[in-house]
């Protein structure tokens, strides 16, 4: 198990010890020890889908043995190339039997990875993350999971999307046109993105709708809620017409 805090608010000047400070989650909620009957069961997306590589005891064979034949090209190009230990374990483990440590766990800070600057970041979730579920839905993780995983993963894409297009962030929006087309056909990532354009009021296009939706919401709400006749209606189709507005 582990916790994850943030960086720089939660980084302690020491943590002789262990760290015991403030945290903001933990990945796994049970604490306890336990026999896993298959190492998938531990796959959630707040604990990152087994792509945390401090959280894995792995034998030195099975790591060896998987890699002997196998290179990386750059990174943050697909699943293997972001996550290769978690690429490894999908397909050495994904259906084996595991043991969960529930505590003591150990303590991460978002924010302070290499990664952490906005185009890595895009890159990571829009090939690292999308590939890797593609990976684990192709060896056999149930449907409900994988559904999560994604949702999970459009809603993080979109708020990376909406920053790309308040800060004008070209490296960013070059990536969008290949992940619509990789995953457009997902409603939620057409959803998450349309959303993220909306709320980013980058253009003038987006600031038309917004205030076209404005508009609309006040005029039904005057129309249908607000205006006399409206009330009128809605009082009498409650009371039955036996009472007078």
């Amino acid at each position: 198990n582990f916790r994850c805090a943030a960086y720089p608010a939660d980084w302690p000047e020491e943590a002789v010890g262990g760290y015991q400070g403030p945290f903001r989650y933990l990945g796994h909620q049970i604490l306890e020890d336990r026999q896993i009957d298959c190492w998938h069961e531990l796959l959630e997306p707040l604990a990152g889908m087994g792509t945390q590589s401090y959280a894995h005891i792995v034998k030195r064979h099975v790591w060896t043995t998987f890699w002997a034949h196998r290179t990386l090209g750059f990174s943050y190009q697909d699943a293997i190339s972001t996550y290769p230990h978690t690429y490894m374990l999908a397909h050495t483990v994904l259906h084996q039997p595991s043991c969960y440590l529930g505590q003591p766990v150990i303590t991460i800070y978002n924010g302070a990875q290499s990664w952490g600057d906005l185009a890595s970041r895009s890159r990571v979730w829009m090939w690292g993350w999308a590939d890797l579920i593609q990976l684990y839905r192709k060896l056999g993780l149930t449907s409900s999971k994988v559904l999560e995983a994604e949702q999970f993963g459009s809603s993080e894409i979109a708020q990376l999307i909406l920053a790309a297009l308040q800060q004008g962030n070209a490296a960013v929006l070059r990536m969008l046109p290949r992940f619509l087309w990789l995953h457009g056909k997902r409603l939620d990532v057409v959803s998450s993105t349309w959303r993220a354009l909306l709320d980013s009021r980058c253009c003038g296009f987006a600031r038309g709708i917004v205030g076209f939706q404005l508009w609309w919401k006040r005029t039904t709400q005057y129309l249908f809620y607000q205006c006399r006749p409206a009330r009128w209606i809605r009082a009498h189709s409650c009371s039955g017409g036996t009472e007078r507005v």
